[in-house]
């Protein structure tokens, strides 16, 4: 959603536009099985659909919507080398100017190469090209990419490099990168890793979300101890003047392993976090949190396992909850004006 109101969802290979909260849904555009929707931090959705030909070249179409406006659509072919049977890249973006996009090109099929590669677009996604040395950023090849992109300025942006670090006590590589020019080159930054207290654990960088002229992430940090395995979720804030990540306010913890983390930007203050289970709103900027109860047939149904649910927060008291079931219709949860209500969407046909 880019405001309360309005937003877009993928369903059937079709994208789909609302303005009236979710209840009805008009076709907009033909996507391919590939496709993904995200968000930006001034309220510009962005699509990128990638198709493959017989002779295994990939086609990537990028879609943005600024608020107030209507879908702006481009397709090219993506510059790189495809082996047959290989499958599709998990291509994961986010939009830097208003023609400027990143993609992060993460291979998703079975070869077991780790291949990765940020391409960057200047005309909306009528052409790519490569960034960064050789084939992937400078420094992270052997580790790994595996994340999302952010750009927070012009020049300025920040990539994962790493979702995944077990720790043992022993100092860690780092897991974050940061460029000044505009992706040519990445340097590694300096980010506090969660202490343990002695016991092995794992710990990762969630994907972040960008705040004006910042960023921020989230660290999951698991750990077994003599009762069951204990789930710390910390929020980095942006690097001071010396280029450093702190963490903000206290950490919420929760017994076992989320499902799933996302953390919301509803302005510079206002963040929620989704673990797929559990929501929770700041309105300090991280420093405090407070968990919000979930209505009761909400909570139920998830805690059942027989729905795969998504969630999407878009302004300090608004957000949706999506109840999807293999076996009929979703129901689409609302929270607004401090209570929660139910419905289900309808997708409208083509005109």
């Amino acid at each position: 959603m880019t405001t309360p109101r309005a937003g877009a969802a993928i369903s059937l290979s079709v994208l789909y536009q609302t303005d009236n909260a979710g209840h009805t849904w008009a076709p907009v555009h033909p996507v391919g099985s590939h496709s993904r929707l995200s968000a930006g931090p001034d309220g510009r959705l962005l699509l990128v659909s990638l198709t493959m030909s017989s002779d295994s070249r990939l086609q990537i179409t990028t879609g943005v919507l600024a608020p107030g406006e209507s879908w702006r659509f481009e397709s090219a072919p993506l510059p790189r080398s495809t082996r047959a049977g290989e499958g599709y890249p998990e291509l994961r973006c986010s939009i830097r100017t208003d023609k400027t996009l990143w993609c992060l090109d993460t291979l998703a099929g079975g070869t077991g190469r780790d291949a990765t590669q940020l391409w960057e677009t200047v005309n909306g996604g009528a052409s790519w090209t490569a960034l960064g040395e050789g084939d992937t950023p400078a420094g992270t090849t052997t580790l790994g990419i595996k994340g999302t992109a952010v750009a927070t300025t012009s020049i300025d942006g920040w990539l994962p490099a790493s979702t995944l670090v077990t720790v043992s006590g022993a100092p860690e590589s780092p897991v974050l990168y940061q460029t000044a020019d505009g992706g040519a080159t990445w340097t590694p930054a300096s980010v506090p890793a969660p202490r343990f207290s002695g016991t092995p654990g794992t710990w990762q960088l969630n994907a972040p979300i960008p705040v004006p002229t910042s960023a921020a992430w989230v660290t999951v940090a698991s750990a077994e101890n003599a009762a069951a395995t204990v789930t710390r979720l910390s929020v980095l804030s942006a690097p001071t003047a010396n280029g450093q990540w702190a963490r903000t306010g206290q950490p919420i913890l929760m017994r076992g392993v989320p499902p799933v983390v996302r953390l919301f930007a509803a302005g510079s203050r206002v963040w929620w976090l989704w673990t797929g289970q559990r929501l929770y709103r700041t309105v300090n900027a991280a420093r405090t949190w407070a968990a919000m109860p979930l209505p009761p047939r909400l909570a139920a149904s998830i805690q059942s396992g027989r729905v795969s649910s998504c969630a999407d927060f878009v302004g300090p008291r608004t957000g949706f909850v999506l109840l999807q079931s293999p076996s009929g219709p979703g129901v689409l949860w609302e929270f607004a004006r401090g209570g929660w209500s139910a419905f289900s969407p309808r997708l409208l046909a083509r005109s």
